[in-house]
């Protein structure tokens, strides 16, 4: 790197930051699913205590 000044430079970054853009990429893909289930679980939570609340009355 000291012989090849700031292309040297350039080109170290690119390769360094390579493996950490697959990462970042991976950690997007896997949250998605995450999210989904996180929000099915919420509206399910949310029906049931809806349900109970009118079983209360119509029960």
């Amino acid at each position: 790197m000291c012989s090849g000044g700031l292309e040297a430079l350039k080109t170290a970054a690119t390769i360094i930051d390579q493996p950490v853009s697959v990462v970042q990429i991976l950690i997007c893909w896997s949250t998605y699913p995450a999210f989904s289930r996180e929000s099915r679980a919420y509206d399910k939570a949310k029906r049931s205590a809806f349900v109970e609340h009118i079983g209360d009355f119509h029960g």
